[in-house]
Formats: C-alpha cells, sequence, structure tokens
C-alpha cells in the first residue's frame, strides 16, 4: 500500500488558502496513520497464520498417533477380554484358577433326588477287624429283662460287635548302642568298639526317616511344620533342619529304584508326558513327569526345551507319546504322537466363544465332530462297538475336522487361524488311538499326576538345592509309581533305607 498523494501539485497547494491546506494536510496525516496500523495488522495476522499452520501440522501429527494408540487399545482391549473370558473348559488353565463367582462354570445340574445313599444302592460300611487282632475283647451280658425284671442267663451265639478305633499314645522307642574303649595291656593303645552293622550313624532309624519324607511330599507338610509335628506330637527331639536331613538319607536310598522307572519309561510303548511350572533355584523351572502303566517319573529341570523331553525318553525311544499341542514334542515323528483331545476340545470352545462369526462357526463345527468322536469312543470301551466298525466311522470325522480347520484358517481371525493351522499340520496325531491299540485320545492320564505336585507347589517356596531336585524327583516317582503297583509306600521307604544301612542290595520296585 502507498502513501497517499495530495490531490493538488505544491504550486496548487500554495495557491489555496490556509484553512483549506490545514484540513487537506489532517486528512492526509490520517490516512497514513490508519494504513500504518493496517500494515501492522497484516504483519500480526500472517504470525497468527504461521502459528495456526504450525499448529495445525502439531495437531495432524497428534491426531495421527492418536489413531495409532486407538488401534492399539482396541487390540489390546480384545486381548483382554479374550483373557478374560478363559478358563479351565476352553484353555489350559487349571480348574483351581477359575473364579467362585462364575455361575456358568460352578453350576452342577442336579438330579432332584435327595441326599446319601438311594434306594437299592450298594451298601458300604467299615468292615471289622478280626477278633484275635483286637487290643480287648468285652462282653456285656444283660441280667434282667427290661420289660419285666426276670432274671436271664445263657448266652448270645451271635452278639452285635461293635469296636472303637483309637489312636494309640505315640511314644518313641529309643535304643541306645554303648561303644566301650579298652587299652590294650602290650602295646597300650586304646580300642573302641565301632557301630554294628545295620545301626545308623546319625539319630534317626529308618521308619522315623521315611515317615518324615512322606510328610514332607504326600502330605505337604513344610520342613517347619514336620519338625513341630513330630517335636510336639511325636515326642522326637527335632529342630526345623532335621526334615532336610531325612530327605538326603531318603534320596540317596532311592536312586536305584529311580533308575529303574526311568529306564522302564524309555522302553515303553506308550508315555503320557506333561510338565508344569515349578520353582527351582529361586528361578522358573520346570516338573516333568512321563508315566506309563506300570510307573510314573518325575525330572525337575530349568527348562522346558525339548532336550529335556529326549533325555527323559532316550536317545532310542521308539515308542508313542501322548501329549498336548506344545512344540517341544515335536521332535518325535508325528505317527508315533497322538495329540490330547481333552486340550483340543478346550481350544475348540474357545473358537465357538469368539465374537467373530466365522470364527466361531469353525469351533461349533469342531466341537460337533469332537462330541460324536468321544460318543463312539465310549461304546467302543465299553465293548458295544469294535475297533474296525470304529475305524471306519472315523473316515468320516477326519474329512469334517479337516475342512472345519481349514475354513479357520481361511476365514478364522487371527488367533484361530493360527490354532488351526497348529493342529492341522499335525493332524496325523489327532487319530493314532484309532489306527493303534493301547492308546488313549487324552492326556488326562499325565494330568492327573501331575496334580499333587501341584498342590505341593502351590503350598511351598520350591526347591533350593539340589539335593532337595533329587528328593522331589525321587520321592514323587516312588510314591506314584507304589500307588499305580498297589504298594505300600512306607513299608517301601522303609526297606530302601533299612538295605542301605545293612549293606543289601536295595529292593526292587519293579
Amino acid at each position: 500500500m502507498s502513501r497517499l498523494q495530495p490531490p493538488l501539485s505544491d504550486s496548487q497547494m500554495q495557491a489555496l488558502p490556509v484553512e483549506l491546506r490545514g484540513v487537506l494536510k489532517t486528512v492526509v496525516d490520517f490516512y497514513d496513520a490508519q494504513v500504518a496500523e493496517l500494515r501492522q495488522e497484516i504483519e500480526l495476522l500472517k504470525t497468527e497464520n504461521k502459528s495456526l499452520r504450525s499448529e495445525n501440522k502439531l495437531l495432524q501429527s497428534e491426531n495421527k498417533k492418536l489413531k495409532k494408540e486407538n488401534v492399539k487399545l482396541q487390540k489390546r482391549v480384545i486381548q483382554l477380554e479374550a483373557r478374560l473370558s478363559k478358563n479351565s473348559q476352553n484353555s489350559s488353565k487349571p480348574p483351581s484358577s477359575d473364579p467362585a463367582y462364575d455361575k456358568k462354570l460352578n453350576k452342577k445340574k442336579t438330579s432332584g433326588k435327595k441326599r446319601g445313599g438311594q434306594p437299592g444302592h450298594k451298601r458300604h460300611q467299615r468292615e471289622l477287624v478280626p477278633v484275635e487282632q483286637c487290643n480287648s475283647v468285652q462282653d456285656f451280658i444283660p441280667e434282667a429283662c427290661q420289660y419285666c425284671g426276670e432274671k436271664l442267663s445263657g448266652r448270645d451265639e451271635q452278639p452285635i460287635r461293635h469296636q472303637v478305633f483309637e489312636m494309640p499314645e505315640i511314644v518313641p522307642t529309643v535304643d541306645e548302642y554303648r561303644l566301650h574303649q579298652l587299652t590294650c595291656p602290650h602295646c597300650n593303645k586304646s580300642t573302641r568298639s565301632p557301630i554294628p552293622a545295620g545301626v545308623p550313624t546319625h539319630h534317626s532309624g529308618p521308619r522315623l526317616v521315611a515317615f518324615s519324607a512322606l510328610m514332607i511330599t504326600k502330605f505337604n507338610l513344610s520342613h517347619r511344620k514336620a519338625a513341630l509335628f513330630l517335636k510336639k506330637y511325636c515326642g522326637i527331639p527335632c529342630s526345623t533342619g532335621l526334615p532336610s536331613k531325612y530327605q538326603r538319607l531318603a534320596a540317596s536310598s532311592l536312586e536305584v529304584p529311580y533308575r529303574q522307572i526311568e529306564n522302564a519309561i524309555q522302553n515303553s510303548e506308550v508315555v503320557h508326558l506333561d510338565e508344569t511350572i515349578y520353582k527351582l533355584l529361586k528361578k522358573i523351572g520346570y516338573l516333568w513327569n512321563a508315566i506309563n502303566r506300570e510307573c510314573s517319573l518325575f525330572r525337575l529341570a530349568s527348562s522346558r526345551k525339548k532336550d529335556v523331553a529326549q533325555e527323559i525318553l532316550g536317545e532310542d525311544f521308539s515308542g508313542v507319546i501322548i501329549t498336548d499341542r506344545y512344540v517341544g514334542y515335536d521332535w518325535v515323528p508325528v505317527q508315533r504322537r497322538q495329540l490330547c483331545w481333552a486340550h483340543l476340545i478346550r481350544d475348540f470352545k474357545s473358537m465357538a466363544e469368539s465374537k467373530h462369526a466365522a470364527s466361531r462357526l469353525v469351533g461349533e463345527a469342531l466341537l460337533a465332530s469332537s462330541k460324536a468322536i468321544f460318543e463312539n469312543w465310549n461304546r467302543f470301551k465299553e465293548g458295544k462297538m469294535k475297533r474296525s466298525t470304529l475305524q471306519r466311522k472315523s473316515k468320516v470325522w477326519e474329512r469334517e475336522v479337516d475342512a472345519a480347520l481349514e475354513e479357520g484358517m481361511e476365514n478364522g481371525n487371527k488367533d484361530v487361524g493360527g490354532t488351526c493351522r497348529h493342529i492341522w499340520r499335525r493332524s496325523e496325531a489327532l487319530w493314532t488311538f484309532i489306527k493303534r491299540e493301547s492308546i488313549e485320545p487324552t492326556n488326562n492320564t499325565a494330568e492327573r499326576a501331575l496334580r499333587p505336585a501341584i498342590i505341593k507347589r502351590n503350598l511351598s517356596f520350591g526347591v533350593d538345592s539340589e539335593s532337595g531336585r533329587q528328593f522331589l524327583e525321587s520321592m514323587l516317582s516312588i510314591i506314584a509309581t507304589s500307588e499305580q503297583k498297589n504298594i505300600d509306600t512306607y513299608a517301601y521307604l522303609q526297606s530302601t533305607l533299612t538295605a542301605q544301612l545293612t549293606g543289601k542290595p536295595t529292593p526292587k520296585l519293579l
């Protein structure tokens, strides 16, 4: 904007009256002042415009960031909702993790019958101990009739036998061995009699050591509580550290039977395998379990890798393993593997509860096939169906399951697609139980065997030493195996400890 030019020349301005020249000068000055103010406003607007543009760019970038964060948060919400919906029926979570307030999980169908035994059921009652084994036998014969008072005589040949069981007073037996020392009159040297063979060099006998070992493992007492029980209720002087000594003694006496179990597992035709987290040396470890028809092996390791499974089964293992879908077992050929259908059904339930429509249909189809499979499998186990019939029907189920898995891979969401792909690649391992005898469709055997160890894990601080690791592995294996073979664990532990004391061979467990 240029400065306002006077409408008249200088000579013309001089010719005008003084008053008029003043008016024109005032108008020109006013206009110049307005122009200056406008220029200042324009500059201010330019500055504000630059500021607004920079703010706009900043807001656009922030908006992009917020959109990205919103997408991430939406995905996170979906993941958290999916995690919240997980329970023991649609995932590998244990039943103990199910919320107590969930009525759907804890609701049981009621039969409408009264509690207790139903009419016609087989009666169960405690069997009477033989008379010769009773501590005392007392006869009570009525002297007079309770109705008329007449004196009575004679004897009832079949009286009612009422037996009362009572705990004996716990009093420890203490054997003292006096080791005398005599001086030789010839050489003047002293000789002390050694501890006889079979007598413990420590202060506890085999029964006490075996009893303490069982308290720590089978009955889940802590070392402190085990020491307190022995001291307060058994009358045995026992410090807090004494149970640790007992566990070392028990573990050393069980080395031979533990190796026997390990060898039996490696030569088995069918082995169930499972693992669970267990604290080891103040770090995360894993407790592995391998079980066949006659024995169970527990191994505590710092890893969940396939190397541990290979070590348990051995390099020359040629049998069939029954496991979940964990990739650590993929080193075994799929033809010699059976995937656990109990785990698969939980995966299928999770799919059927998905908010994604296509994934939900896939889950429902797989659940329907699973139901048909187990209905027929139960009929086969009951002897109502031949294996040939089961194998003929299984061809239909294989086609249905394969079709559902392929549908899940193509149209399911990311999680469902990944699960279906993982199962489809190992689909041959779904049907081993139909093709071969002595194969179960589930890995429930291994899961049940792990439950006592899981309870102990939840009640303890894990294992903090190598001797503790050896004790836990040996005791869990011996307890489970002896129960499988219907052997008295307490008696067997006593026999192994006695054999160690006397130098005799360890009794065989298998």
